[in-house]
């Protein structure tokens, strides 16, 4: 399956929901095994609110992790994912240029209209950001601040 951002029938945005909930169901599963936290955030958490399911112009799932589950599934995951699925970061994709995970199906190509000259794995995907407490001392705040420009 091949897939641009840029026009998607509606037949076309049916399969590619459809991959999404696979991929989702599947993290879902690794994360339950594993007692990793994790939540539905953004134009997903509204879409299965106010729409129950997707959002009708929303090409994504959106998911979150605390920031020490985050790190464990970004350092074990891909060892828990089954071969078609990878687990997209900085590291295993040089060119990558977000801060947070991606999880891509390899069977599929997706390409998003802001990296379509990115040499990447473009295939679909799901969204992994992480969640990070905010202090509430000065300097800790600042410390924060600091390792956040590190990640």
């Amino acid at each position: 399956m091949v897939l641009s951002i840029f026009i998607l029938s509606e037949q076309e945005k049916v399969k590619l929901r459809k991959v999404q909930l696979n991929m989702l169901n599947m993290f879902i599963d690794i994360c339950n095994k594993h007692n990793l936290k994790w939540f539905l955030v953004g134009g997903s958490a509204l879409g299965a609110v106010r729409h129950q399911g997707f959002i009708p112009w929303d090409d994504d799932i959106d998911v979150a992790m605390p920031r020490h589950d985050y790190n464990i599934f970004s350092t074990e995951g891909q060892h828990l994912l089954p071969g078609h699925i990878f687990l997209q970061n900085h590291k295993t994709d040089p060119d990558y240029r977000n801060d947070f995970l991606k999880l891509r199906n390899n069977n599929t190509t997706f390409i998003e209209s802001s990296c379509r000259h990115c040499f990447i794995n473009h295939g679909v995907y799901i969204d992994i950001f992480p969640i990070d407490g905010y202090p509430d001392k000065k300097i800790q705040q600042s410390f924060f601040e600091f390792k956040k420009k590190i990640y």
